[in-house]
């Protein structure tokens, strides 16, 4: 339940729901109360960064577009920290356990580029030196030249069912849609000592990186005095989809005990997955429509005349061989999956099942019979899951029936004959 004085906030926020008049001072006094804060429908226009606090869960409403109009050159829309201070924060020690949930952020950069064609445009978010970041379903678009999310010194951190689209790019920059890097001055120059904090222990799943010139990773590399690399360790990039990336969907610079499994990369200028000196990295099965040259691309990484080459790399994706995702991501145990394409069209299915955030997802080959393939009518799908047995019926060349499962069903695969 609102407070009188929330209520009252509120009312003066959606008086400016019609973007004409820039809502910065009305988003900001929500955000002072920290907790839980709603921002209804409507189109907010705003001109300053605003500031994040400890413990907010922001809850943007699905038709509500917060937009950009501000000056253009690399300012942040929203920061968890104060800006400009170098000293607010070090380690994972800032404004921590904070959710994003939704909604639309606009960055504007078509109607509002920075005056220098190839310069820099704005961030939708800069998270540093913090703890528990969590973003479900939000959607940032019309960028420019620039990350949407720049993750410094970020440890536990989620992105699920987000949408990182439409970037404009000019220049020749490395700008991933989301950033994963460490805390640097000229890496992050909002707030926070410059201690080389690197981002861990993450997930990105079940988002869309769609027309940027990078996805998710980093281009940042530091050594510490010993000349070691501080190194983003304990991350998975699982079951997202890439379209029409410019460079590289997937670029893990510096990158350990990493695993990517269940992406689509449908579309690339320059690599589907670029590793430079990684170590432990697990790309499992994922579906990379590119030259097999440069599906996945393994170098070592030098800086300061020291070396380091990639180890203990996985590489098993499967490239440009037509395999086709049939379903589509989704998440069922029981009753009818409709497939996109027929089931004879492929010789095997690779059969995706279990849980991303519980470390569970499991990929099985389900194969048909030599000579005809698959049997409507007839043959059935028994792989192994996690935590025991995935069986479906074969009901038409387009339908099938779950049967019993001990974990949800996440994509059908079909790899062709």
């Amino acid at each position: 339940m609102k407070t009188i004085n929330e209520e009252k906030a509120y009312e003066m926020l959606l008086n400016k729901a019609d973007g004409k008049v820039a809502a910065n001072q009305e988003l900001q006094n929500l955000l002072d109360k920290k907790g839980k804060v709603e921002i209804p429908k409507g189109v907010y226009s705003l001109t300053q960064t605003l500031r994040i606090y400890e413990g907010t869960t922001l809850i943007i409403d699905d038709q509500a577009v917060l937009r950009w109009d501000g000056n253009p050159s690399s300012q942040p829309m929203f920061l968890n920290g104060q800006k400009g201070n170098k000293e607010y924060a070090k380690g994972y020690s800032g404004d921590s356990n904070i959710k994003i949930i939704g909604g639309t952020i606009d960055l504007n950069g078509k109607n509002n580029p920075p005056s220098n064609r190839t310069g820099y445009g704005p961030v939708a978010f800069g998270i540093g030196h913090a703890q528990n970041i969590y973003f479900y379903g939000v959607t940032m678009t019309n960028g420019y030249n620039n990350h949407y999310v720049d993750l410094c010194g970020v440890k536990r951190w989620s992105f699920i069912g987000c949408q990182f689209v439409d970037m404009i790019y000019t220049g020749d920059r490395m700008y991933e849609a989301l950033q994963v890097d460490l805390q640097s001055d000229n890496g992050f120059p909002h707030f926070g000592t410059a201690d080389n904090t690197p981002s861990v222990e993450g997930l990105v799943s079940e988002c869309t990186f769609n027309n940027v010139p990078y996805g998710v990773g980093s281009h940042g590399m530091r050594l510490n005095s010993s000349g070691n690399r501080f190194m983003y360790k304990n991350i998975r990039i699982v079951d997202n989809e890439f379209i029409n990336i410019a460079k590289t969907a997937i670029r893990l610079d510096s990158f350990e005990d990493t695993v990517l499994n269940g992406n689509i990369i449908n579309g690339y200028g320059e690599y589907g997955v670029h590793i430079l000196g990684g170590e432990n990295i697990d790309t499992g099965i994922n579906i990379i429509k590119g030259s097999e040259a440069t599906n996945i691309f393994v170098t070592s990484r030098s800086l300061d005349g020291k070396r380091f080459e990639s180890a203990r790399v996985k590489r098993v994706s499967y490239s440009d061989n037509g395999e086709k995702n049939l379903t589509g991501t989704i998440n069922v145990s029981s009753g009818a999956v409709n497939l996109s394409e027929s089931i004879n069209n492929f010789k095997e299915l690779i059969v995706a099942t279990g849980i991303v955030s519980s470390n569970n997802l499991r990929h099985e080959i389900a194969r048909g019979w030599r000579s005809i393939s698959f049997r409507p009518g007839e043959d059935f799908i028994n792989v192994s899951t996690s935590n025991g047995k995935f069986v479906a019926r074969i009901d038409s060349e387009r339908k099938l029936t779950i049967l019993s499962t001990s974990d949800p069903l996440r994509y059908i695969i079909g790899v062709p004959k």
